[in-house]
Parts: structure tokens; sequence; C-alpha cells
């Protein structure tokens, strides 16, 4: 591992045929090539090419079996990265139809399910991750799907801005949840453009972190500025109070040492942008203040903003001002 795909290649060219179908020489040099993705063909070929000249003699050694496995991860890999649901499938039957080839690793699982949301399609990277779970009480797989490939689940409902099914895949089947697995169905949520629930699940975390102090579960900076970003992004009309909301909530978790870090210059920004975009009479005053009580009352480019949002509050207040004394004229 570590050579380029052409040196893999170019290696695999000039060893003596006795070498070439070597196994530990192959596996090695699949896995190579396979960090090239446009080089799946040339992954596939490699473990074709292998089969062709005989299949080994069975039982495997411990060790041939793993190369074995090593080989099947590299081209379910590599194809899973070209999100080619068709030649992983050809992959899969040839994998089951050979007695000798050895079972999928956690790492081949991942990449299927991987290749799944790839193609938009959580759905079935959900089905796949549930049959997992079915064949390991059966005693098919030697471990159930973990929090990693759960999570994959996850996102791809957040890509797809579902924040129900991403809630629902967690509460069912996730039987220990981390803060990415709470953070991904925030960002499901915020996708969805329902930030109450965003907001919901935020405080589900906290309560679960506080309650059990599980350092898996302790909420991060990301928890809370996705749902600020969200808040920037909305039409709500107190889309500004309720991101000020939220910055101040990460101030107080962060004195009550829940949170790790204070909120940063770029979440203070965030939450200015809100106030600007507010187009309310009071903009101006309520950002000189979140600035002024803040450790950021001397950044420039934050204080460029602030007086930016004042200026903008007060030409409103005076066009206000201006229409009620035309109307009293008139």
């Amino acid at each position: 591992s570590g050579v380029s795909s052409e040196h893999a290649k170019a290696i695999l060219g000039w060893l003596p045929e006795r070498l070439q179908y070597n196994l530990k020489t192959r596996a090695a040099a699949m896995r190579s090539i396979a960090q090239d993705i446009s080089q799946a063909e040339a992954v596939d070929n490699f473990f074709l090419e292998w089969f062709s000249n005989g299949v080994p003699a069975v039982p495997l050694e411990p060790e041939e079996e793993k190369l074995l496995q090593d080989m099947c991860t590299s081209v379910i890999v590599v194809w899973s990265k070209r999100a080619n649901l068709k030649r992983i499938s050809a992959w899969l039957h040839r994998i089951r139809a050979n007695s000798f080839l050895p079972p999928l690793s956690l790492a081949a699982h991942t990449a299927i399910v991987e290749a799944y949301c790839r193609v938009r399609d959580p759905e079935k990277a959900e089905a796949y991750v549930l049959d997992m779970e079915k064949a390991y009480q059966k005693d098919e797989l030697l471990s159930p799907p973990d929090i990693a490939l759960c999570n994959i689940v996850l996102k791809g409902w957040a890509n797809e801005a579902n924040g129900e099914r991403a809630a629902a895949f967690l509460e069912t089947h996730i039987k220990d949840p981390d803060v990415v697995s709470y953070n991904t169905v925030i960002n499901a949520f915020c996708k969805q453009g329902n930030l109450g629930r965003a907001e919901q699940w935020a405080s589900l975390l906290v309560s679960m972190f506080s309650n059990g102090s599980v350092e898996s579960l302790r909420p991060q900076a990301a928890t809370f500025t996705v749902i600020l970003a969200a808040w920037r992004r909305s039409q709500d009309r107190n889309a500004a109070e309720r991101a000020e909301r939220i910055l101040l909530r990460m101030l107080d978790l962060h004195e009550k040492k829940v949170l790790a870090l204070k909120p940063n210059a770029t979440s203070y920004n965030v939450v200015l942008d809100c106030w600007e975009s507010s187009r309310r009479p009071d903009a101006g005053e309520r950002a000189f203040q979140l600035l002024s009580s803040s450790d950021f009352r001397h950044d420039k480019k934050l204080q460029n903003k602030v007086r930016r949002i004042q200026s903008k509050s007060r030409g409103r207040i005076n066009r206000d001002k201006n229409k009620e004394t035309a109307t009293v004229t008139a």
C-alpha cells in the first residue's frame, strides 16, 4: 500500500509469473490500485485474472483467507467510490457463488451502504444495514452493524433532507447512538427546514449527556452551529431572535462545562447576519448589544458589520417617521 496505481501495475508486470499470482502480492497491488477510482476496471481485472488461474486449495490457511477478504474489499470499495451498484452486485453474486471466498469484511459492507447513499437511495442503505442485523442475530455475521455504519445511513437521510426518517432510524435501530448520530439527525431537520425539531433534538442530546456524562454523547459546537446556519437561511420573521437564543445557550453550556469551546467569531457573525436580514427597527441596537457583551467586541470585521446594521436600522426608522408625517399631513 502507498504505491501509485501505475507503480503497482508496473511492479506486477515486472514480477516473475510465479510471484504475480502470489496472493499477498496481488492483494497488496489491488489495495494500492483501488486508491485511484479511475482504475476500477484495473482492480476488477486483477481479481478476475487471478480467478482465471484456478481456485486455491481448500480449506484455506487463515492468512490466505484474510488476503482474499482484502481483495474482495478492494474491488467493492473502488466500485462503491464510483457509485456503480451494478458492478458491486455482480461481485456479490460471484462471492456468494464461490464457497472458498471468505465472508465480506466490515469495510466492504460499509462501502456497499455508502454506494447506496451515493446514488441517493438511503432506503436501500437502511434495508441493507437491517439485513446485516438480522444476519448477526442468526449467527451469520460475527458482529452487528457498528455505529459508524449506522451513521452513514443517517447521513443518507440527512442528504435527502428527511429528518423524520433519520430520527426514526436512530430511535428504532441504533442501540447506543453517539454525538455524530444526534448531530446528523439535527442536520437532517435543518435541511428539511424544521428548525423546531432540530432544536428539540439538540436539547435531547444535552439532556442525555447531562444525565449520564457519557463522553461519546458530549454536544459539540457543530450541534448548534448547523442550527444557527439554518436560521440564517430561514425566512422566519423571528429568525434573528431564535439564532441569538441558540448562541446564548452555547455560552451557557460552555459555562456549565458541557460544551468544550465557547462560540467563536463565526457564530457571532451568523447571528449578526440574521439581525441584518431581519429588517427590524431595533436590529441595530440588538446587534450592538450582542457584540458589546462578547469576547469579540474589538473584532474590526464584526464592528463594521454592526455599524452597517445600525445604519440600515436608522434609515428604516427615518423612512417610517417620514411615512407617518406624510400620513398626518395628508
